[in-house]
């Protein structure tokens, strides 16, 4: 009877394993399959942004020229286009950029999600790395995009622009109020772009040395509100971005196919 009785506790906190395991995840944090960062190991964090605990935007500048702002919203960083009531139309841009003097190298990762409220022109969104001290709407000599996209469209694009060149991918993805993870890895010989974990284009040195960054890099995040134009009201929010040195080697990413490349490129970035 006590072998049975054993067994029979064992079997339901197995099944219980089963059912509630997957399903638990810390507060603010990805499933380690999806995290680029936890994927290719890579290794202890050096600087995080995370606002679970109520933080404030203090190390963020934050730029608006219409409705919008940026704040704190359920534990996320967010640029919103306002205004403060929902189901009602937006103008102008909103801006937030990490201040600081960046990193020339290393390795990035951000999870964000985007919402929308009202039937108007959607906002472009973008997440991206810029040198530090670049102005709220400039693109500057070096712009890495780690994602952009309109409204709730699937496509989302990525790469790099610098000067007069730019280097673009992309890839389908739901963005309507769906989390996802962007990361970008740079070293000195290469640089790979992740999206929800998986490597999806790297450039190397070799194709492109004239496309490496030369100046510490922060992130931004911008809504590209159309002048004099009603928009929707977006929210772009980050649950968490973080940053990681080189330090650690972490695991041997594959080969992916590189950016396609297009010149003579001005006025967007």
């Amino acid at each position: 009877m006590t072998r049975l009785r054993t067994a029979v506790a064992t079997a339901v906190a197995v099944a219980a394993a089963a059912l509630v395991g997957p399903h638990v995840v810390p507060v603010g944090e990805a499933a380690a399959a999806t995290a680029a960062s936890k994927t290719w190991d890579w290794g202890p964090i050096a600087e995080v942004g995370d606002w679970e605990q109520g933080q404030s935007t203090a190390g963020w500048q934050t730029w608006a020229d219409g409705t919008g702002r940026v704040d704190i919203y359920y534990g996320q960083l967010a640029v919103d286009s306002g205004p403060a009531a929902f189901n009602q139309t937006a103008t102008g841009d909103v801006v937030t950029t990490k201040t600081g003097a960046g990193h020339v190298r290393g390795r990035w990762e951000l999870r964000v999600k985007a919402q929308q409220w009202a039937a108007a022109r959607a906002y472009p969104m973008r997440l991206e790395l810029v040198p530090a001290g670049t102005g709220p709407t400039a693109c500057g000599a070096t712009t890495v995009t780690l994602a952009k996209w309109t409204g709730f469209g699937s496509t989302t694009r990525f790469g790099i622009r610098q000067g007069a060149s730019r280097w673009l991918s992309s890839v389908s993805l739901n963005n309507n109020n769906t989390f996802h993870l962007f990361g970008f890895e740079l070293t000195d010989t290469t640089m790979t772009w992740f999206v929800d974990g998986q490597p999806r284009a790297r450039l190397t040195a070799a194709e492109a040395p004239e496309a490496f960054p030369t100046a510490g890099l922060v992130p931004r995040m911008v809504l590209n509100g159309a002048s004099g134009t009603a928009m929707t009201h977006t929210r772009l929010a980050a649950d968490w971005i973080r940053y990681f040195t080189l330090d650690r080697a972490g695991r041997t990413v594959p080969a992916t196919a590189p950016p396609t490349r297009s010149d003579a490129v001005s006025g967007v970035c």
